[in-house]
Formats: structure tokens, C-alpha cells, sequence
């Protein structure tokens, strides 16, 4: 994993000097930060921040770059791995399929099984009648119920592959994404017209980053995610509100000081877009 280090007047500044170095975006790293801002007193004691940025791309990337004998890896050896691969990808589905209906049989709910496929995972679609008792209060249920499926697809796996999948019902997660932008949008105009902080109620880490995402291009809110799982949750919050230092969207304060510092030490760090 390639990391790096920067130093800059804001922890913004640091990270955007990071992600050039490394050429990615924020969405392909994971962000510490080291030593917040401070202006000091009278000049005296002022600091720059200071972060580590590590590129999760690198995990595989590195290697390849380091040993050129992995870049000559014969074409039969990589069909074997491919074939490998897929067929551990297959094996999980069929664990996944075989598990979901057994929960289905038990709690005597007839639902098909629509296996559609993504850049990034499995997506197992379930579809009948009557099914709200599977999504639950905000999905909660469905992502406890993908949570266990998860847990028995790589159970039964050799470890050397992940399979990742995800549930949907009746495309509930599309339309739930749709409506928590809406909220997100929404909820920054209060705050922007109102000058006060709005706290979201609590969410899971995924949905949580559809509001950071929303909302990281508004230069006049900024999100931060706070509290402990599961009940953490975020906070949509004015810059440059009446009383309040300027937030960065890490949650540090931008200008440093002691209130800053105060603030910020009760924070539990998150990898970016948490």
C-alpha cells in the first residue's frame, strides 16, 4: 500500500498535495490525520497539518510495479488463476442462493432469487410479494440479513477470494440512495439559511457516505461523521457559522486553535467518505 505524508497550511491543502502525489482520488484512500493546524500565539507555536494518505490501490499494484517477474506471468497461469477465481465466485453465489432460501422456507415466505452483477460485487435481487418484512426500518433487516449471507459465502471459501454480495429488494437500495440525496440536499439549505447544525439520524457506514458524497462539493456545509456504531451518525454543519471555527470536511478545524484541538480530540478517526 503506497503512503505518503504532507504538510500544509489546512489538513485540505495537505490532502490535496497527498492525492497529487499519488495520482487518485479521494474516494481510493484512506486519510489520518497526524498534527491539526495551529496558528499559536502571536505567531509563536504555530504548526502546519500534517497527514498520512495511504492508497489502497497499491495493495496489488505495488507488487506488480516491484517485480517485473509478476508482469511476466505466463497467460496459461493467469487463465488457471481467472478460472479459479470464477469458479470460487460461483460456488459463493450457490452458498449465498442455497442459505437465502433456507431462511425464506423458515420464515414461510415464497421469494425469487434475480443474480445481476456489478464492477464490485454480487447483487442478488429478491423479488415477491409482501417482502417489506425483509427491508425493515431504513434496511436495516436487509443489511443484517446480507451481513449473515456474507459471512456464510466466505466461510465456505478457501480464503484466497472474496466474494462480495449485496442484497436488494425490489430495487429498495437505488430508491433509498435517490432519497437520502434528496435529504442531504435538502438539509444543507436548512443550514445554510438557518446558520445551525443538523444531525442526521443514525446510519450504516454506506449510507452515511451518500451524504458525505452529496454534499463534498458545497463549499458552504461541511459533513462529519460522529459517535460510535451503531448509532453514528452525521452532522451537516455551516462554515464560518456566528461563534463556531471553520470545519474541514475531515473534521478538524481549518484555522487550528484551541478549540479546534478541544474539539477534535473527542473524535474518533473514520476512513474517508465514513
Amino acid at each position: 500500500m503506497a503512503t505518503v505524508e504532507k504538510e500544509g497550511k489546512t489538513i485540505e491543502e495537505a490532502v490535496e498535495l497527498a492525492l497529487s502525489e499519488l495520482s487518485a482520488r479521494e474516494e481510493d484512500v484512506d486519510i489520518e490525520v497526524l498534527v491539526p493546524p495551529s496558528k499559536g500565539f502571536l505567531g509563536i507555536g504555530a504548526r502546519l497539518a500534517r497527514v498520512r494518505v495511504s492508497d489502497r490501490r497499491g495493495e496489488t499494484a505495488g507488487a506488480v510495479a516491484g517485480d517485473s517477474q509478476v508482469v511476466l506471468a505466463s497467460q496459461a497461469g493467469r487463465a488457471d488463476a481467472g478460472a479459479a477465481a470464477s469458479r470460487a465466485g460461483q460456488q459463493g453465489v450457490a452458498a449465498a442462493k442455497d442459505f437465502l432460501q433456507a431462511v425464506f422456507r423458515a420464515m414461510g415466505i415464497p421469494v425469487s432469487l434475480e443474480k445481476l452483477r456489478s464492477k464490485e460485487a454480487v447483487v442478488l435481487n429478491l423479488r415477491g410479494e409482501n417482502l417489506g418484512v425483509l427491508i425493515g426500518k431504513h434496511g436495516q433487516t436487509l443489511d443484517a440479513l446480507q451481513y449473515l449471507t456474507g459471512l456464510v459465502v466466505n466461510r465456505r471459501s478457501d480464503g484466497e477470494e472474496r466474494t462480495r454480495i449485496i442484497l436488494d429488494v425490489e430495487d429498495y437500495r437505488r430508491r433509498r440512495h435517490d432519497t437520502l440525496k434528496k435529504l442531504a440536499v435538502r438539509l444543507a439549505a436548512q443550514v445554510k439559511r438557518e446558520g445551525v447544525s443538523k444531525v442526521l439520524e443514525p446510519m450504516s457506514s454506506q449510507e452515511r457516505k451518500v451524504i458525505h458524497t452529496t454534499l463534498q462539493a458545497d463549499r458552504l456545509v461541511t459533513t462529519v461523521s460522529e459517535g460510535e456504531e451503531p448509532r453514528r451518525k452525521v452532522v451537516i454543519s455551516p462554515v464560518n457559522a456566528a461563534g463556531r471555527e471553520p470545519v474541514g470536511k475531515y473534521g478538524h478545524n481549518t484555522s487550528g486553535g484551541r478549540a479546534g484541538r478541544e474539539r477534535n480530540r473527542h473524535r474518533v478517526r473514520r476512513p474517508a467518505g465514513e
